[in-house]
């Protein structure tokens, strides 16, 4: 049986980017975003939880007070810097969890546009992407009945769909960017011989994404 979160609902705002009584995932040091591979203890703002089975009793993701309770809960959660992790969801159009490829649910995608926003993190609309993703797999699965109607609205459909993916992907690649940028500069400040840094995605094979221009 799956183990549920405790509830917090006294736990204080631990949301902020700044302030060491609101770094709570410093508890997570030595565990890196699967995507970025950033140390999640470096990030300047709290990780984005996926729990690694959701059981009966938890739809959304964990982050804010939930989180603090869920560190020393025993639950297991994979923890993503949430700013890749939103961007590689939707740009792959694959809605699963990176790690173990579980199917995600609509209330962790809406969780996960909550927690961009909360933290002023650039908008890439994983919940609108989740559901256009859904109808359109729902039209394949039973089948075009042929009118032109029907194929004006896959069509439309499909060029939401795509125009979000490429969005995303135009994120994600700019989010690789700077962090490729953050590491170079920080070695280039060290006093010590500079390794060359080699920034590289994510070799999950799930397919389905397209590659940033």
């Amino acid at each position: 049986a799956s183990k549920a979160i405790p509830a917090v609902a006294d736990a204080p705002d631990l949301g902020s980017r700044h302030g060491d009584g609101g770094r709570w995932w410093a508890r997570l040091e030595g565990e890196c975003c699967p995507i970025s591979l950033t140390p999640l203890e470096e990030l300047e703002y709290e990780p984005f939880g996926l729990l690694a089975d959701l059981g009966d009793n938890l739809y959304e993701g964990v982050w804010g007070p939930p989180a603090v309770a869920a560190t020393s809960s025993g639950v297991a959660i994979h923890w993503f810097d949430g700013a890749f992790l939103g961007s590689f969801l939707v740009s792959t159009g694959t809605f699963i969890n990176p790690v173990n490829r579980r199917s995600l649910s609509r209330g962790e995608c809406l969780s996960l546009d909550a927690y961009l926003d909360r933290h002023s993190l650039k908008a890439v609309h994983v919940a609108d992407a989740y559901d256009l993703s859904t109808t359109i797999k729902g039209r394949r699965g039973a089948g075009s009945g042929g009118g032109s109607g029907d194929s004006q609205g896959a069509a439309t459909l499909q060029r939401d769909f795509a125009a979000l993916e490429r969005e995303a992907a135009t994120v994600l690649l700019s989010l690789f960017d700077f962090r490729s940028g953050s590491v170079r500069g920080a070695a280039r400040g060290s006093e010590r011989r500079p390794r060359q840094a080699r920034i590289v995605g994510p070799a999950t094979g799930l397919g389905g994404g397209r590659k940033a221009q």
